[in-house]
């Protein structure tokens, strides 16, 4: 009796202890995310010279920058992109570039929007591949004929006969595609640098204005690398979470099970002690083939038996310990009634049945 309450004790007790192992590797695996942080900086600069038509008046052939200029004497920009950029960890990959010049015919009086807009591909597309490198750098010159796209706007204004004023818009157009190696997730990054140059301003000032903006951001993404051991730990929690409710299911299953045979042991000991007078011990049953036999439903009808016969109640404890035999020979007659657990399970589901 002490071993199978130990097994018991010991089945409740590692359904719990894996009941919470496998439930923590589950909110592990469920949970559990690793974001990765990338850092970079970008050092961007734009210089231009503007080259000049001959004249009478200017002693160099080029003026610098942050100058205001004679759009009329304008011949060429010349100018130097420098475009760096710094990460926080090696990466690898690649990047592209390539330089673009957009016309814009404006709205006049400063209105937002305009009428056209076209855009010209200066020089073809660029890409170079890098390899286990923290930064790379791009160094660019392009010159621009400043009278080509001047006079493709005053066309469209001539065209149309409007009012509007326009520019050109010079970028260097930077697209890179990197990753580090221990990561899956791919760092894209795009830039622009810009210089505008106003058009159709031929007798008055006109000024150039850069837009070579530098920033340092940091993108964060989720590390997938781990996503398999993630996934192994839902799994494995799930499995020893089921292990841990089918141990706690058969615990109580038998739990169950030795309520009911308690039953029938609490009631062969109550009919022993209450009538051990007159109830007699026996290793073998007598043999009743030769007698009239009659069942007994209860135990209570055999001592009413007993009352009129007085002859001593013969108990015998069946092989399977789960049965017992009552028996009174009288006159080539015998009175047996039989304890059983299976009977009294079934009257007590009977019960049961009636309460609910």
């Amino acid at each position: 009796m002490k071993n199978r309450h130990l097994k018991v004790s010991i089945r409740v007790f590692l359904s719990i202890i894996l009941f919470i192992v496998g439930g923590l590797l589950l909110i592990y695996g469920l949970t559990s995310k690793k974001y990765v942080n990338i850092k970079y900086a970008e050092d961007n600069k734009v210089n231009y010279k503007v080259y000049l038509k001959e004249n009478n008046f200017f002693e160099t052939n080029y003026l610098g920058e942050n100058r205001t200029y004679i759009a009329s004497l304008i011949d060429y920009i010349d100018i130097d992109y420098n475009y760096l950029i710094t990460f926080d960890k090696v990466m690898s990959g690649n990047y592209s570039y390539y330089i673009k010049g957009i016309i814009s015919a404006n709205k006049p009086n400063g209105d937002e929007g305009y009428y056209w807009q076209k855009e010209y591909r200066l020089t073809k597309p660029k890409k170079i591949d890098i390899h286990d490198t923290n930064s790379f750098q791009i160094k660019e010159n392009i010159k621009v004929d400043y009278d080509k796209y001047n006079n493709i706007l005053d066309s469209f204004k001539k065209e149309y006969s409007m009012q509007t004023d326009g520019q050109l818009i010079i970028s260097l157009v930077v697209e890179s595609t990197t990753k580090n190696k221990l990561y899956d997730n791919d760092v894209k990054v795009n830039s622009d640098l810009k210089l505008s140059v106003p058009l159709l301003q031929q007798t008055v000032e006109a000024s150039i204005e850069k837009d070579a903006t530098s920033k340092s951001q940091t993108i964060s993404f989720q590390d997938h690398t781990k996503d398999s051991l993630y996934l192994y730990c839902k799994i494995i929690g799930i499995l020893i979470i089921s292990l841990a409710i089918l141990l706690f299911i058969s615990a109580l299953i038998y739990l169950f099970k030795k309520s009911k045979r308690n039953l029938y042991i609490t009631k062969l000991n109550k009919i022993l002690h209450n009538h051990d007078s007159i109830i007699a011990n026996i290793n073998t049953l007598p043999d009743t083939s030769e007698l009239n036999v009659i069942e007994i439903s209860s135990f209570e009808e055999l001592i009413d038996v007993y009352n009129e016969v007085r002859m001593p109640i013969n108990y015998y404890q069946n092989d399977n310990d789960f049965e017992s035999t009552f028996i009174i020979i009288n006159d080539g007659i015998a009175w047996i009634y039989i304890l059983s657990k299976e009977d009294m399970e079934d009257e007590q589901e009977t019960k049961e049945k009636r309460k609910g």
